[in-house]
């Protein structure tokens, strides 16, 4: 017979002891003495005394935190009694890593009302940070291509939507219209009317594509002359330069703050400046404080977290490292400086249902496995909902990353992005079901799927996604901007890609060099073109792919043993591979596809039948055999699924 059992006034335990089934319940509130440091404790303690499932039910409300909730082995359950946190039903449950601000005004400084914009000045706001105890206001980095996940400096949130720092232009980019000198730093000049009236600017930045419209950096500024339009930062500045023609932008200047949604902070006052999205005021307004991950899940193992919206902080949302069988359902991850979701290692967690967005960083990274042994994880990433990600770092941060050994990535719904939708590396994935749109918005020569550059990187298979609109970004002269759905880049190798849907998805598939990939069963709508093969390890891009080049790809044969036993036997094409070679690209099939519309097939000069097999595709206009097997691909399964989190799947 069930009971209650009353382990403090706040935190209760329903449970029955010595019965065999009976689930222990510890309800807590936001207000309860300890919060969730004390709720932890006591599912401790219950999962040290019981061997029923416990779930932490958390009742509606704000659980504002000091630091991140970090659970350790000792807070595992089993397999057959797993431990959940999970809101109360019904209950909005918002796990925050911020504090609240009140206290706006109007602007009354005269020196600071005559460097905003005219049209601005009666609707800007401030708040003292410092009179409500907030101090710590975090450090800008720089972040970008390249560089190492980091920890944002404060930001601020309104209405549950992320505000952005002042930054000029509003839209749109400034170009580079001279470099003037590099070394230890590199000055650049540029012509913008609105900049040239500029006061000091204190802890000026700008972001840029420097070189590459693939390679973006967030740099200080060290030397700024709003006169003579120069500017000055340090260098390796987006590492490879400034380049003339450059398109980049100033962050964190006052004169800046002119664009509902903007704001900006005067660090030596502690005063921060706010420009209302609109017209009822600032609304309920957060700055993000906590800089560690809201939860951390280290080496734990059969935990669930499901239902929570988890928000506001500097750092990631959720972590989890090693353990087993950890799984993240149904929660709402947003409007952080970090990513979303982070699994690193362990085996068999699963990210899912999930809504990610406002990030700095990607959305969710799951790795793990062998690769030396080619132990599969089996940590998946499934019905997420993943869009408005990378706010931040805005190159090679994607919707979904993918590392390790036998991850699977399914039925996530991943849009409107700068850049990759999935990025990947390692051996043996799943990628299935999955649409993927609307990324790629802000870069050039990038893939919504990408992977590249390590001829070991093998069994992978694509299938059966729906990839459309993708379009190139605006044309620069003399570079390479076309966005693939599907870019095998930089001689990849040993990928499957099959029974995918492409629609007016930009330069649909690209073999960028590599070997033995199979193109099958797919169909293209309005493509441009629907597959291409090149050679570039014996043309342009031979200085990288020799040994001794860019590439590395003597460091990345050497990294895994692929002339071993166990590799041989999975993947006997990779077997005695040299890079004098197989720089030529064979052993590539294009088999049984569908091409309506736009192009259908783009082969570099010197390929022939006996490189790559090209046989029973059907393209629209013209004589070409009809494909031996039309297509069969399950368009209405692609895509968010319903489940108990998704009643109501898109």
């Amino acid at each position: 017979m069930h009971f209650l059992l009353a382990v403090s006034a706040l935190v209760l335990i329903a449970c029955v002891p010595g019965v065999a089934g009976a689930d222990v319940v510890i309800r807590v509130g936001p207000a309860d003495p300890g919060g969730l440091e004390a709720a932890r404790a006591r599912a401790r303690e219950a999962v040290r005394r019981h061997r029923e499932p416990v779930t932490i039910v958390l009742e509606a409300g704000t659980y504002q935190l000091d630091r991140g909730l970090v659970l350790t082995v000792s807070d595992s359950g089993t397999a057959k009694a797993p431990v959940t946190w999970k809101a109360a039903p019904g209950a909005t449950v918002r796990i925050s890593g911020g504090r609240e601000v009140y206290g706006w005004g109007p602007v009354t400084d005269p020196a600071l009302l005559a460097r905003l914009a005219p049209a601005v000045r009666s609707r800007v706001v401030v708040t003292d940070l410092r009179a409500a105890g907030i101090t710590d206001f975090g450090t800008f980095r720089r972040r970008g291509f390249g560089l190492p996940k980091a920890v944002s400096a404060l930001e601020l949130v309104c209405d549950d939507r992320i505000m952005r720092l002042a930054r000029h232009p509003t839209e749109g980019w400034l170009t580079v219209s001279a470099t003037l000198t590099g070394g230890e730093t590199v000055r650049f000049a540029f012509k913008d009317a609105a900049a040239a009236k500029w006061g000091p600017a204190p802890d000026l930045w700008v972001h840029g594509y420097w070189t590459y419209d693939w390679a973006d950096t967030h740099d200080p500024v060290v030397d700024f002359s709003s006169s003579r339009g120069e500017v000055t930062i340090k260098a390796p500045a987006g590492w490879y330069g400034v380049k003339t023609g450059a398109r980049f932008a100033f962050e964190n200047a006052l004169e800046a703050l002119d664009a509902p949604g903007e704001w900006w902070l005067d660090r030596a006052t502690g005063k921060l400046y706010f420009l209302p999205p609109g017209d009822g005021g600032a609304g309920r307004t957060v700055v993000s404080v906590v800089e560690e991950p809201l939860i951390f899940l280290d080496g734990v193992s059969h935990v669930r977290v499901e239902g929570l919206i988890l928000e506001d902080a500097r750092g990631d949302g959720v972590r989890i490292e090693g353990g087993l069988d950890c799984r993240i359902a149904g929660c709402t991850i947003r409007n952080l400086g970090g990513i979303g979701a982070d699994v690193r290692g362990g085996k068999s967690h699963l990210v899912r249902s999930c809504d990610v967005y406002g990030t700095g960083e990607g959305g969710i990274a799951i790795a793990g496995g062998d690769r030396p042994k080619l132990v599969p994880c089996g940590n998946a990433a499934e019905n997420n909902d993943l869009h408005d990600y990378c706010r931040w770092a805005r190159t090679y941060k994607p919707g979904v990353l993918v590392e390790g050994v036998g991850c699977r990535v399914a039925h996530n719904w991943i849009h409107n992005a700068p850049h990759n939708g999935i990025l990947l590396g390692g051996n043996d994935h799943v990628i299935e079901l999955n649409l993927v749109e609307r990324v790629c918005l802000e870069t050039g020569d990038s893939g919504a799927f990408y992977m590249g550059r390590d001829p070991t990187m093998r069994g992978t298979v694509v299938r059966n996604n729906l990839f459309r609109d993708l379009s190139p970004t605006q044309s620069r002269e003399g570079e390479f901007n076309s966005v693939m759905a599907v870019y095998l880049d930089d001689c990849a190798c040993g990928t499957r890609v099959e029974g995918n849907l492409f629609v007016r998805a930009g330069w649909a598939i690209m073999i960028g060099g590599g070997r033995d990939n199979d193109v099958l069963g797919n169909v293209f709508v309005d493509c441009e073109p629907s597959v291409s093969v090149d050679t570039r390890a014996l043309d342009w891009a031979k200085k990288y792919y020799d040994p001794g080049g860019g590439w590395e790809m003597e460091r990345r044969l050497a990294a895994v043993p692929y002339n071993s036993p166990r590799w041989r036997e999975r993947y006997p094409k990779l077997a005695g591979y040299s890079l004098a070679t197989c720089a030529t690209p064979t052993g590539n099939r294009i088999v049984g596809n569908v091409s309506t519309g736009g192009r259908w097939l783009e082969i570099a000069h010197g390929l022939t039948g006996r490189n790559v097999e090209i046989r029973d595709n059907f393209v629209e206009g013209t004589p070409a055999a009809k494909p031996a097997k039309w297509p069969a691909i399950p368009v209405d399964r692609i895509g968010l699924e319903h489940d108990r989190f998704r009643p109501a799947a898109r």
